[in-house]
């Protein structure tokens, strides 16, 4: 696959959600800066840990850019890191949504506060299934694609 359909395919993604939400009643109520940047160093910090940046740099580049065959076991290597970030984002997302609960729940006796709660935990479970379903389940796909088939 051509690495400009690709980035076609995610963009035409991302921007029909974005018209949705931005035809509703109030597109900035979905973006929530600390929601957001929780699932990212969470992702980003475990995929790090697990696999080091020149790794993971490896496996992002070689989705992306790439369309010539690569042999097995590097497409296997490389597929770890999507593997492992897609269950991450999810992660990220729960553990978010668990972080909003308490929030929320530790301030009762305060309204004003329910909200931010409300807003961490739905965010984040957001942002995290969008990171694993659009860029992790696509990128895992095109690794998969350029595996050299041998005769």
């Amino acid at each position: 696959m051509n690495p400009l359909s690709k980035l076609a395919g995610v963009g035409v993604t991302l921007g029909l959600l974005w018209l949705v939400i931005a035809t509703g009643p109030g597109a900035a109520s979905f973006l929530h800066l600390p929601s957001l940047l929780f699932v990212l160093a969470f992702v980003v910090g475990g995929l790090v840990a697990s696999f080091g940046p020149g790794q993971v740099r490896r496996a992002l580049s070689a989705s992306l850019r790439g369309t010539s065959p690569l042999e097995c076991a590097e497409v296997e290597s490389l597929t770890a890191v999507f593997q492992r970030g897609y269950r991450l984002a999810w992660m990220a997302g729960v553990v978010g949504c668990i972080s909003g609960i308490i929030q929320m729940l530790a301030n009762l006796s305060d309204p004003s506060t329910i909200g931010a709660g409300v807003a961490t935990c739905t965010l984040s479970i957001f942002y995290g299934a969008l990171l694993a379903e659009v860029l992790f389940a696509n990128g895992r796909q095109w690794l998969a694609a350029r595996a050299r088939v041998s005769p």
